[in-house]
């Protein structure tokens, strides 16, 4: 989504694709005022291979640096869901049922896919319910080993809840001071957190709806209101580029710093994870973006999010029997990304298919 300046995908640069014309529809949300842009969009589909990369790690010596700077993406997922939050309590309430929906069918999947598991390998360690775990996931939003980076789901349902219930009754400084205050304490508890504790804490007490979710969902809400006053700075697209590249070296810097003193400390959210986040995505709401990619973002994203985990066990598994697991973690975050997006593909089309056939 974006502004009404926005260079938007035009319908005659709409290429064919296997005999399907692309159509990048400009859904209008926000009590009329924001567009869903090809540049957001594009920058939704990059987010979705960034955590594929993530968990999906290449072997090569550029992995480690691909990781760092994939921190950035879920970070980018809660300021864009920030950023076009709605005033609606309609909107709002159809954004969190839709949430909840896909949460609960995929833990659902997950649950089922870990029985599998547990079968074809006798041995495997999976999923086990202790009070602890129940804990974690109430608190910290926690789940099983398998589906863990379903956390960020689960953080979203629980900012959404929060927002609903307090949004109009904060001002914009209180939400500033919120904010604030949870960027700090997600670092002193995070990747600084040797500093502070003499021991790194887990990394569960940062990576959930509290020291994640709600301080970048904030974050992209009071990007939306000062976006609306058409400063110049926040669509100089050349300007904005050259903020991302910098801060990205920069985050790799401090990475680079923090966990050569403290390698066994969490490695998420660093000072500079949250200026290139923003700095990103205001480049992306500059540009107009690809519409092939802005496809991937904007219908399959939260599919590829959803399954890339299940696509990379599974693939894992097949690539050991076969003895070419080298060869695959090389290229790993390709092959989950282009299954994971396959997947969604057929998904999709199986759907539409199957609701043309109901009278």
């Amino acid at each position: 989504m974006g502004r009404e300046n926005h260079e938007r995908c035009s319908k005659k640069n709409i290429p064919k694709i296997g005999g399907y014309l692309i159509m990048i529809i400009e859904n209008k949300i926000g009590g009329g005022q924001n567009y869903r842009s090809c540049g957001v969009d594009t920058l939704k589909a990059i987010c979705a291979f960034l955590v594929v990369s993530i968990h999906a790690k290449t072997s090569l010596w550029i992995g480690e640096y691909l990781v760092c700077i994939a921190r950035i993406a879920v970070p980018i997922f809660f300021i864009i869901t920030g950023f076009y939050y709605s005033n609606s309590r309609d909107r709002q309430k159809k954004q969190l049922i839709k949430i909840a929906k896909l949460y609960i069918i995929a833990q659902i999947a997950y649950c089922m896919y870990d029985i599998l598991l547990k079968v074809v390998i006798p041995n495997r360690i999976g999923a086990n319910f202790s009070i602890d775990n129940l804990l974690d996931y109430l608190l910290f939003n926690q789940t099983s080993p398998d589906s863990n980076h379903l956390w960020y789901l689960i953080a979203l349902i629980y900012v959404l809840i929060l927002v609903r219930l307090f949004n109009d009754k904060l001002s914009i400084k209180c939400k500033i001071i919120i904010m604030s205050l949870c960027f700090l304490l997600s670092l002193v508890l995070g990747v600084y957190s040797s500093i502070f504790f003499g021991h790194a804490l887990p990394e569960k007490y940062t990576m959930n709806f509290l020291f994640t979710g709600l301080p970048f969902f904030l974050l992209g809400e009071l990007l939306s209101n000062v976006y609306e006053r058409k400063n110049r700075w926040m669509r100089n697209q050349r300007f904005l580029l050259a903020c991302s590249l910098i801060s990205l070296l920069l985050m790799i810097f401090e990475w680079k710093i923090v966990h050569s003193r403290y390698p066994d400390g969490p490695q998420n959210i660093y000072v500079f994870t949250i200026i290139s986040s923003v700095t990103v995505f205001l480049y992306f709401m500059s540009c107009k973006g690809n519409c092939i990619l802005g496809l991937i973002g904007k219908d399959h994203s939260s599919t590829i999010y959803v399954v890339h985990m299940m696509v990379y066990m599974t693939i894992s598994i097949a690539t050991n029997v076969l003895g070419v697991n080298y060869l695959f973690s090389v290229i790993a975050p390709i092959i989950v990304f282009g299954v994971s997006l396959t997947y969604s593909i057929i998904w999709q089309r199986a759907k539409r298919f199957a609701l043309r056939r109901i009278p």
